[in-house]
């Protein structure tokens, strides 16, 4: 196996095309990260509130007045706000009811303003920091205010300082009386800030896809010209995992540099298991195509349909499932949806990866069983 391991090593470094996508993976992943640090760190804001409520134009004008790394801008609706967000023209945005104060008044503190952000974006939390407090200080203010009006303390010549102090560090600093729960709703983006990683991660994923295919397409090449006849013995029927498996690893390898060579250290344990499952995803699902026998030709305009319908269901570029809520279906058949959600999402999004992946290799085995290629 190692003189195969590299015969096909050789022959997929040959090929130009193959090695035109790894060497340009890293160079235009610096390029794009450098040319995308050099712009502003500045942070764009949308509001989206009600003037005509005096609580909200309140915040909206302590919100509007801040200087610095965030800049808060008036939008006039919320689909507008939301257009500019998926466009990266704002980094996130936010919508205040004008019930705002009467929900607080009521006890409701969860979900009361809405959180627009795409996906990957750390420095909507930078923003919400700054929405927070500002709440904090008009509610906190008003609280005070009709504090000193309904106890009668103007009216006394006996005020009792500390207790307006106290009353004011509570509601403030520590927060007692009032907590807040923001109602988020992500959408997928088209453009990178500084910390966006969805991007790198859809293109890296992608191209692992893409050498996949690349591995299918010589497999059944081989095939044609009858290469995998002449190997006997246990590892025939395996001809097309490894054939598979080598431009992979190859792609997977590119990839991680890219991503280092730009400064991203997200290489934690969550990432590399995620990249590692998707890895072994492409190859058995390559594999199962390789079953069905048909000329390259076929596989590479397959390759192109398939990739296609990734680019648009899954949550990097479009994700026209967030405007067509029913087609999110269709994101369940595209790979790299499972790796980009595992990424950047929790437990379920991981748990939703690794099943697919198991699905995945009982289906192969399954196949395998039933079918020796016929070779």
């Amino acid at each position: 196996m190692r003189i195969w391991l590299k015969k096909y090593t050789k022959r997929f470094l040959c090929q130009k095309f193959f090695l035109f996508l790894l060497i340009a993976l890293p160079f235009f992943t610096y390029l794009y990260s450098y040319a995308v640090h050099q712009k502003s760190t500045k942070v764009k804001v949308g509001i989206v509130a009600d003037r005509d409520n005096v609580f909200v134009r309140e915040i909206q004008e302590e919100l509007l007045s801040k200087t610095g790394m965030i800049t808060f801008c008036e939008i006039s609706s919320e689909k507008d706000m939301i257009q500019k967000i998926r466009k990266g023209d704002l980094t996130c945005g936010y919508v205040f009811p004008d019930t705002l104060k009467k929900q607080y008044e009521n006890g409701q503190y969860e979900k009361c303003i809405k959180q627009y952000n795409s996906e990957g974006n750390a420095f909507f939390l930078i923003a919400r920091e700054a929405v927070i407090s500002s709440v904090f200080r008009v509610y906190g203010r008003q609280m005070l205010e009709d504090y000193i009006a309904q106890s009668g303390l103007f009216e006394s010549h006996e005020i009792e300082k500390g207790e307006i102090s106290q009353k004011y560090k509570d509601n403030l600093a520590k927060q007692q009386t009032f907590t807040m729960e923001i109602n988020k709703q992500n959408f997928a983006k088209k453009q990178m800030g500084d910390y966006l990683l969805a991007p790198l991660h859809g293109g890296v994923a992608f191209l692992i896809l893409l050498a996949g295919f690349c591995g299918l397409a010589l497999y059944r090449k081989d095939c044609g010209r009858q290469i995998p006849f002449a190997v006997t013995g246990k590892w025939r029927r395996e001809m097309s995992l490894f054939s598979i498996a080598v431009p992979v690893v190859l792609m997977t390898i590119s990839g991680i540099f890219s991503e280092l060579l730009c400064g991203i250290t997200f290489l934690t344990i969550k990432e590399i298991a995620s990249l590692l499952i998707y890895d072994i995803m492409v190859v058995l699902f390559c594999d199962l195509l390789s079953a069905i026998r048909v000329k390259e030709g076929v596989i590479w305009l397959f390759a192109l349909f398939y990739l296609c319908i990734s680019v648009l269901f899954t949550p990097v570029f479009l994700n026209l499932s967030v405007l067509i809520p029913w087609a999110h279906v269709l994101s369940y058949f595209c790979l790299p949806y499972y790796f980009l959600n595992a990424a950047f999402g929790g437990v379920w999004q991981i748990f939703e990866l690794i099943f697919a992946g198991t699905l995945l290799f009982l289906v192969n085995i399954w196949r395998r069983r039933r079918d020796c290629y016929g070779y």
